[in-house]
Order: C-alpha cells, then structure tokens, then sequence
C-alpha cells in the first residue's frame, strides 16, 4: 500500500486522484441516496486545500479542486446538514481559493490571451462570492459592513483589468513635486518591467520552459519591491504626487490584497453629492451596489433579471436603436431601468451626479436613457460613466493641462452624402468659432497633423465619420484625409487633453472580452492620456449631433474661455434641450460621457 505523502510531497497528482475520489463518491450519491458519499467527497476536495505546499505544485489542479468542493456546497449544503451560516461561510472560502489559486496563474502569466482566459474562468466564483457576501450582510449586524464592501470591491476588482495595469504601467507625468532622481528611478524599473513581459511573450507559449516562469516571477517580484520604495518615498511630496502612487499601483493589487481606502478616496474626491453605482450581471441576476462620501459601506441589491428578459430587450434595443429596423420604436428596452434603478431611487434622494460602471452587456446600453418611474434617468440626475472604479480614479488624478483647443472636420470629397457632408464641415467650423480658432482645413485633417498638434491640446473635437470594426476592435476608428486613424494609432500617442470629443458614429462601441475587458476606441484614448471623453454608441443623425455638441460647449464654456459648469452638467442639460423636440432616444441618448466630469 502506498504511503500518503506528507505535506512536503502533495502534489498535483495527488490531488488529481482526491478530484476522481470525490467525483466518483457524488456519483455514488447520485445512485443511492446514501449521506455518506457526500461526506467521502468533501473529505476528497477539502483535503488537498489543506496542504498549504500545493500553492507551489499545479495551481490550475487546485483551481479544480476548489471549484468542485464550492459547487459541492451549493449543490449538496442540506445532505451535509451544515447550519446555514456555517454552510454560506464554507462556499465564501471555497470560491475565494479558486480565485486565490488563479490570481497566481494570472500573475505568471505574460500572455494577453491566456489572462483573458483566467479572467473569463473566475466569472463563476465572482458572482458566487457576491451573493454570499449579500446574503451573509443581511444576516449578520455587526459583519454586514464588511461583507458589503467585499462584494463591492470583488465586483469591481473584475473589470476591465487588463485596462487598469496598462494605465498604471503606461508612460505618466509625473507632478513636478517629486524630484527626478525618483521619477527617474521610477522610470528605469518600469521599463525593466515591460521588457520582462516582451522577453516572455517572444517565445511560443506551449515552449516555455518553468525556470523561465520561475525567472519572471523572481525578477518581477524584486522590481515590484524596489517600485514600492520608490513610491514610499514619493508619496511624501505632496496630494498630488500621492494621488500619482495610488494610480500607478493598481497594477499590484491582487484579488487577496483588495484594499477599501482607494474606493472611499474616490467618492470622498467626488463629493457627497455624487453617487457611484456598480453594475455586475450575475447569471440570473444583476449586482447592484451604490456609494457615497462619507458612507462607511455601499447599500448593496441583487435584482432578478432572467436571462432571457435581458437578452430581449437588447435585440429590441439593437433592431430599434442601432439598426433602426423597427418603426415606430417601443423602446422596450429603456424599461430595465424601472427593474435595475427605481430600488436605488431613495439612496439617490439628493444626489446631483451619477458615475455608471456597467459590466458584460450594460456597456453598450446608453444606460442615462433607461427610465425610472416612467421618466429617462438623466431627466433627474446628470450621468458620467468609467469603466471601473481604479480607472476613474486613474483620470481623477491627472492634472489639469492648460493648453490649445484642437477641432478638425473631414468627410470624403467624393462622398455621394454631400448634406452630410456640409453639416460635418459645418459642425467643425462652429465649434471652432465658439473658441475663438480656426478649425483644421479637411484636406490636412490628417493622422500627422492629429499627432502634432493633438499631444499638446486641452480639448480635441474631431467631427467625422467613425467605425467599429467587429472582427478586429482595434481597427476600430475614425476616418481622416489620409485613412483611418484607428485605436491602434491613437495607443501611440501621449495625450494631455481634457477632453477628447468624437463627433463620429459608432466611437463609443467596445468589443468586450473575456474578464469584462473592453477592445476598442474608449480604451485606447484613456490608455494615450485623455481625462475624459465624448463619443456615440451607434450611428447618429448630423443635424441633431451637431445642435447637442454646441449645446454642450456652451454649457461648459463662456465665449471667453471660463468653465462655468461641469462636463456631467452640461451633457445633461444639452441632452434635455435636444430631448424637447427630438423625444425618440435615438436622436438624444447616442451620446456618453467617459472618465474625469469635473
């Protein structure tokens, strides 16, 4: 008879055998009814999880194990005749070491793909430890705060990822405060770090050997704790230079390392007046948490929203809206907001601005324009919407360029649309006027004249026409005298503008991938510098774009220059003055307002 390792020896084999085991004593439970074999296996699943050595055999064996024991809870919790507390904390911890298990692989990965992959498979433990989270806050008085800021921060914590550690690795200015010697330093290791992840993507990944791995994740680790010294020191020079560290370590912060200061910073930052609200779509429900200033946790909800509900009225929205087939509208889709946010209303009772962060489908809806109580969201509160909390804060911490106003207007001169035509050339022309400069001539509306001038420009308004390419998100773009400038182009650029303002069709459309990670225009001009921008979710009507764009710029800005009011306010108040006499949502919900408000 074999003898059983001891915890120097668990390995991934051992631990493949205890999964058969415990699969084969479910299947005998599945035949006989009889306790015992559940009992068998969760002895089987547990037991390797308690080998704290397995951490450094297979962490994709591991991932299994924990998964089969979570589903084993939730499946089987009754046989176990665990009390219910007891049984919800167990399913909280098992998920919680899959998404451990993973965050590891996720780390020693340097592949794009294979990380979308890892983000896509943790999809079912984040719903699950949210709904535990929101069952064990309802039921525990002096844990609930802490459970409702876990299902926060884990709900968050899964999008957009791959954005957010772009953002914090991408070429930054630093405030002038910090010496250069730091920055300097900063810089050097950085770099080193990037260069380690082109090493390791050069080679094929089937090809790589584990001494590499072990490699990366040494040299990795070393650089991460020079960085952290680094920042340490930055961080005594002043707010801005502590809200710089805080964006440029969100590339270190782990699934077990969740930190609830930065998610109190931002709203602290936005005020009392503005409410965050956080969307996750759950498998038959949607996740919905809100946050304030000064709120020691978020009010968390958990709406039953079928899938099949959902998935009607996004092929009304898409047969309506972006393809314009249907006529008259029902605009059946705009009432999922009388589902998803008149359970908010009270929380939102004297809030002035809210800040989406949609997940999965709810990017692609113009969620201002979904009503509550009959009237759209936006007729009540001015709306501005980020891809997640991290990257809203990466905009929040920018600092303020003062520099020129950029606007170009380019149509094809043998574009068989000429009214169209006019009224892009005419919409560029009228913008400009209203900041006292000359726009862009068409024929050097160009990628080269976008690149000269566009690094330096506080405020880029570029009215033209716009594709999302669905095959390849990154070829997405915006059409200019010399071709498509595309998100490729624009990834390439180091932008300092306030605002870039896409007056184009289709701008705002993301590919979304696996890890809720969005492909596309948005993430390329957040990725270049912008603090914020303007675009449109599907193709507009020319007359009605070119009435709301300066509408919205004479909201912002007196002809003299001055800021009288904020982004949010002034998309909204534009909004409402194109919604008087336009009332379909085609003509006045195309637009969304991305990043940094203020």
């Amino acid at each position: 008879m074999a003898k059983q390792p001891g915890l120097e020896e668990y390995s991934a084999l051992w631990t493949a055998i205890h999964i058969a085991f415990g699969d084969f004593a479910e299947r005998q439970f599945a035949l006989t009814g009889e306790k015992r074999f559940i009992r068998a296996a969760r002895w089987a699943y547990s037991t390797p999880l308690k080998k704290s050595t397995i951490w450094k055999a297979d962490l994709g064996t591991r991932c299994i194990c924990a998964a089969r024991l979570g589903e084993l809870y939730c499946e089987h919790g009754s046989d176990l005749e665990m009390p219910a507390l007891e049984l919800a904390r167990a399913i909280h911890d098992a998920y919680w070491d899959v998404l451990g298990a993973n965050e590891r692989l996720y780390q020693r990965s340097p592949f794009r793909e294979s990380r979308e992959r890892l983000q896509a498979r943790v999809n079912l433990a984040v719903a699950r430890i949210i709904e535990l989270c929101v069952y064990l806050a309802e039921r525990s008085e002096t844990e609930s705060a802490n459970w409702r800021q876990e299902a926060f921060m884990i709900a968050e914590n899964g999008k957009s990822r791959m954005l957010r550690e772009e953002l914090a690795l991408a070429e930054r200015f630093p405030p002038p405060e910090i010496p250069p010697a730091l920055c300097d330093a900063e810089k050097e290791r950085l770099s080193r770090l990037h260069k380690i992840y082109a090493e390791l993507a050069a080679h094929r990944r089937d090809m790589i050997d584990q001494s590499l791995l072990d490699e990366f994740d040494t040299e990795r680790n070393e650089l991460r704790l020079d960085l952290e010294q680094i920042w340490a020191e930055m961080e005594d020079w002043g707010d801005a230079a502590r809200a710089y560290v805080s964006v440029r370590r969100d590339e270190a912060i782990q699934w077990g390392e969740l930190q609830w200061d930065m998610f109190q910073r931002v709203a602290e930052r936005l005020g009392e007046r503005v409410a965050l609200i956080s969307i996750s779509r759950l498998p038959e429900a949607v996740f919905l948490s809100v946050l304030r200033a000064g709120w020691e946790a978020p009010e968390v909800r958990i709406v039953f929203l079928p899938r099949e509900r959902l998935l009607r009225c996004l092929h009304v929205y898409d047969v309506e809206i972006l393809n314009r087939f249907s006529h008259p509208p029902t605009n059946e889709w705009q009432g999922l907001g009388e589902a998803l946010f008149a359970p908010l209303e009270p929380l939102l009772a004297d809030v002035d601005l809210v800040y989406f962060f949609p997940h999965g489908p709810f990017h692609q809806l113009p969620l201002h324009a979904l009503t509550v109580n009959g009237k759209p969201f936006i007729e009540r509160w001015a709306v501005a919407y980020a891809p997640s909390v991290s990257v809203l804060e990466s905009t929040l911490s920018r600092p303020k360029h003062e520099g020129t106003v950029l606007v170009m207007g380019y149509a094809p001169p043998d574009d068989p649309r000429k009214r169209l035509t006019k009224l892009i050339l005419k919409e560029a022309s009228e913008v400009a006027t209203y900041f006292h400069t000359l726009p862009v001539p068409p024929e050097d509306a160009n990628a080269e004249m976008l690149r000269k001038h566009g690094e330096s420009a506080r405020l880029i308004h570029l009215s033209c026409h716009g594709k999302f390419d669905h095959q390849d998100p990154l070829n997405s773009g915006i059409k200019l005298a010399d071709g498509r400038f595309n998100a490729r182009d624009w990834l390439r650029l180091r932008l300092r503008a306030d605002l870039v303002t896409l007056s184009a069709c289709q701008t705002g459309i993301s590919d979304i991938r696996p890890g809720d990670d969005l492909v596309g225009l948005m993430r390329a001009i957040l990725f270049a510098g912008s603090s914020s921008l303007l675009m449109t979710l599907w193709s507009v009507d020319a007359p009605t774009t070119r009435d709301w764009m300066l509408e919205f710029y004479r909201n912002i800005w007196s002809e003299d220059g001055r800021q009288i009011a904020d982004k949010a306010t002034a998309f909204r108040n534009a909004t409402l003055e194109l919604r008087k006499n336009h009332a379909d949502p085609y003509f006045w919900a195309p637009f969304v307002l991305v990043g940094n408000f203020q």
